[in-house]
């Protein structure tokens, strides 16, 4: 019979075979069929023992691609459809062979020609690896891409479709057999909900974790492949070291160069072993209670959300107290009398900085308009009679006291929130939920291997064999080896792209050509991806630019943007020396569950003054001094334990190299290779001093990134070391130096000439003054103060196109900063301008940044009347600007007769924050 025509299945011992291909005719002969065979048999069968169906044939038109059982079929000719049963036909050796599969099975992928961006992306991207090297893994990798399957992540992404919800009955319910935490678990929930989503993941986040369970949900599943790729092996083989420690390696098949790949095939004996093991260990295991892991969920998390709020309130604590002793130390030099036994005192700390702020914009209400407001004062303050406000040693005494209530407050809080934690017993919480998803997972293993039989497979059996992939449910490689660990043209149901920061978009589309729904994990405050040069293939500002990281990418994609979930608590750093990466990197989101270890975690040490930055003919910069102080001074001043865990970093190789020949190479690197490893301690050499090689050089070190991936390796200490100029010129790099420089209170920092800002204090302050200013229309009493602090806000807001948002979120607008609080008393001050600051003397409106606290910008506002036609305030205009002069305050002053405020302010701020010459 015609197998393109007709499919004719005959019963025998109960199983329908197919039979067409050996019968010539099917005759009706009454209730039953006559059949006819090809050697000349003839036998009827009753109705119930034959299945005779007409077919319809699909076209194979034009570039389409025939998918058996997923995998592609390059010399298929003919698909004809019977219902749900469908004959497939390949040549081979000149002949068709026939093949006869369920329905659902066979799939025709027509070939969808890509067009607008799509086509201008992708023959940009062409462009750009035909200027590689023809060895290039990436070239050979991309040209051997000659159809993009339209239901991968490749096609949805240049698309520019973005993600997609997966609905309830398609999705993979989320399990947890590693521990978890909040933000872990809802980044596998969206994960495993979307068809794209994005993992923002810290350091010391747990990225690792949260993979992990992702893949065991897929397998827990019980149907479908996952992957994971990275930029490196290292970091897929950390995920397989954790498989391993749980017992759930044997599901992972590490794939990939030829190393792997043979240990692979070799390790195969011994992995069967233990599959039997496992299956044998949980064969009568008890199956899972749902409803026990609900409430062991919700109990859980009720204790995580107890625990995050324990340690904001530890952080916060430990910086009230860190900044108070900077402010005893301002008090010690100035020594204010004692103020008397006022009720106020003993108030909350917010009800005295209500105080303090209410009193900086209505100091005196009188007659008979203020009335009222002394009354409500009278009630909420209690009698404040003889005391003046207005006078900066009754103002510090209360800002002393607003120290003392917020720590004994915060005390209090943090005592509470410990108790109400040991009361849900954590540790016992997080095992009992991780053991109930272990249970799921043991269920579905015993599932899947118990009536599998054990198999050695072949090499390149991955590529061919539909077993391959029940028998090893995740595949382990990188971006370029991913194809060739699959059969062709399979595509994976999950595949996750770890360090997806550091992974070019082009190297990330190898893998997205091969997954239907993508996971990308990563971190954007990391160094990206070094690429080669391509030219101008596309714009710079293409979301599809080769220079640009996966992470990136994603972001740039606008309305298509996937759904993105940050893990924000963090387990790895020493407080404070993650303190400093979540203020300038992270917006503060981070929550600090690391504890503190070391009395002083950072520290910077300077070399002897002098230029001793050298760049070699040979190419390469080199700092002996700098090298001479690691070896001859940092490294014997660590414990001799310490010294066992120190790395160097630092961002040149050829002072990398230069100190691994000294130390090892396996401690000595360059910042850029150290990416995604970690240590206990780390020392960082600068390399550059002051000298006009070094100015030139500042970029490349001052890079924020670089400086992120250098202070987050370290675990316990941070020690950097650096020129004695301390690169004033720089931005990151100077933040980092006062940054330490603040939480050692150095005595060096202590004795400048300026204070830092008190952050905590003025933050209090200026929360207290807003919302009173709206309730007197001001921030001020003078509306032309009012006018510029508006200006000042609408400007930093535009600082957010050329300072990236990190930076943005760093600069902290303050009304009315005392300037008692900034200048200290070791300053040399005439006894004119002593007395001024004195009497609350305060500047307008300060910027500062809030990580090391320097001032970035004063402003002063001059109305004509107050000012310019004020003989009196003129002379207090002056001194003002002398002591600022002093103290190193760059001020601006506004006059109401000036015009283009916004300019001039930006253009201060750019100047102080290094970016002259850029348009704020």
């Amino acid at each position: 019979m015609d197998l393109r025509r007709f499919l004719l299945r005959l019963e025998k011992n109960g199983v329908f075979v197919d039979r067409t291909d050996d019968v010539v005719t099917v005759m009706p002969m009454g209730d039953k069929h006559l059949v006819t065979f090809a050697d000349g048999g003839r036998y009827s069968y009753g109705p119930d023992r034959v299945d005779l169906r007409a077919g319809r044939e699909e076209p194979l038109v034009g570039p389409c691609r025939v998918m058996v059982q997923d995998v592609w079929w390059p010399s298929a000719r003919h698909v004809v459809r019977f219902g749900d049963l469908t004959r497939a036909a390949f040549e081979t050796g000149g002949r068709l062979v026939w093949k006869l599969y369920p329905t659902d099975e066979v799939v025709v992928v027509a070939h969808q020609p890509l067009t607008g961006d799509a086509a201008a992306i992708w023959e940009a991207w062409g462009r750009a690896v035909r200027a590689l090297p023809a060895d290039d893994p990436t070239r050979r990798a991309f040209e051997r891409i000659d159809f993009i399957h339209p239901d991968s992540a490749l096609a949805a992404y240049l698309d520019g479709g973005g993600a997609r919800a997966i609905e309830a009955h398609e999705g993979i319910a989320a399990i947890h057999p590693f521990a978890s935490n909040i933000s872990q678990r809802r980044a596998v929930e969206t994960a495993l909900g979307h068809t794209l989503s994005v993992i923002q993941g810290p350091p010391g986040t747990g990225k690792t974790q949260t993979i992990l369970n992702i893949l065991a949900s897929v397998v827990a599943h019980g149907a479908g492949r996952a992957g994971l790729v990275s930029f490196t092996n290292a970091a897929v083989a950390n995920v397989r070291e954790k498989l391993d420690d749980l017992g759930v390696g044997v599901v992972a098949a590490s794939l990939g160069n030829k190393e792997l790949t043979e240990a692979f095939v070799m390790g195969q004996v011994e992995r069967n072993a233990a599959v039997d093991a496992l299956v044998a260990a949980h064969r009568h295991d008890q199956p899972h209670r749902p409803g026990r892991w609900e409430s062991l969920s919700d109990a859980l998390k009720a204790a995580q959300e107890i625990e995050r709020q324990l340690a904001r309130c530890t952080t916060e604590l430990a910086a009230w107290e860190l900044e108070r002793q900077h402010f005893l130390l301002l008090l010690e030099r100035q020594e204010p009398p004692p103020l008397a036994d006022y009720p106020l005192l003993q108030r909350s700390s917010d009800l005295i900085v209500r105080f303090l702020a209410e009193t900086a914009v209505d100091p005196e209400p009188s007659g008979l308009s203020g009335l009222l407001r002394r009354v409500r004062r009278y009630v909420r303050y209690g009698s404040t009679k003889g005391l003046d406000a207005q006078d900066a040693d009754v103002v510090l005494r209360l800002q002393e006291r607003v120290y003392a209530q917020r720590i004994a407050e915060l005390g209090k809080l943090r005592s509470s929130l410990d108790e109400q934690l040991a009361g849900f017993d954590l540790p016992r919480l997080v095992e009992e939920h991780a053991e109930a998803s272990r249970a799921v997972l043991w269920q579905a293993l015993v599932a899947r291997y118990g009536g599998l039989p054990r198999a050695l497979h072949a090499k390149d059996a991955w590529r061919r064999d539909r077993r391959f992939g029940e028998d090893y449910p995740v595949v382990l490689s990188t971006c370029h080896s991913l194809a060739g660990s699959l059969r062709t043209g399979e595509l994976l149901d999950l595949l996750v792209i770890d360090e997806a920061s550091q992974v070019d978009v082009i190297s990330a589309a190898l893998a997205l050509a091969c997954a239907r729904r993508v996971v990308i994990v990563g971190d954007e405050q990391q160094l990206p991806p070094i690429t080669p040069e391509v030219g101008d293939v596309l714009p710079v500002s293409s979301r599809a630019h080769p220079a640009l990281s996966l992470m990136a990418s994603v972001r740039l994609a606008g309305g298509g943007a996937p759904p993105t979930v940050p893990l924000i608590e963090h387990y790895r750093c020493d407080p404070v020396i993650i303190d400093y990466c979540n203020r300038s990197f992270y917006g503060g989101e981070l929550v600090t569950l690391s504890r503190r270890g070391h009395e002083h975690p950072m520290e910077v040490v300077v070399t002897t003054p002098g230029r001793h930055q050298r760049l070699h003919r040979g190419g390469g910069i080199t700092n002996q001094r700098e090298i001479d102080v690691i070896l001859r001074e940092v490294l014997p001043g660590l414990q001799a334990s310490d010294r066992e865990v120190a790395s160097i970093v630092t961002p040149y190789r050829r002072q990398a190299d230069t100190l691994a020949e000294r130390v090892g190479a396996g401690a000595a690197d360059t910042v850029h290779r150290f990416q995604g490893r970690e240590r206990d301690v780390i020392v960082m050499s600068t390399v550059i001093d002051d000298s006009w090689r070094g100015v030139w050089q500042q970029r490349f070190v001052d890079d924020a990134r670089l400086i992120n991936v250098a202070v987050s390796r370290a675990r316990r200490r941070f020690i950097l070391v650096t020129h004695d100029s301390l690169h004033p010129g720089t931005r990151h790099l100077a933040e980092l130096i006062g940054y330490i420089r603040y939480q050692s209170l150095d005595d060096t920092f202590r004795v400048s000439t300026v204070f830092s800002v008190f952050d905590l204090l003025y933050r209090d302050h200026t929360a207290q003054l807003i919302p009173l200013a709206k309730r007197l229309k001001s921030v001020s009493r003078y509306k032309s103060e009012n006018i510029a602090w508006t200006v000042l806000l609408d400007v930093l807001a535009t600082l957010e196109g050329v300072l990236d948002s990190r930076e943005f979120h760093a600069l902290v607008p303050t009304p009315q900063c005392m300037l008692r609080n900034l200048v200290p008393d070791s300053l040399d001050l005439t006894d004119e301008e002593r007395a001024y600051i004195g009497n609350r003397a305060s500047l307008d409106m300060v910027v500062h940044h809030k990580v090391s606290r320097r001032v970035v910008l004063a402003i002063e506002v001059n109305g004509f009347q107050f000012h310019e036609n004020d003989v009196v305030q003129q002379g207090r205009d002056r001194l003002k600007a002398s002591i600022c002069a002093k103290a190193g305050i760059p001020l601006l002053t506004l006059r109401t007769t000036d015009s283009d405020e916004p300019r001039r302010v930006r253009q201060a701020l750019a100047a102080s924050l290094g970016l002259a010459g850029e348009e704020a």
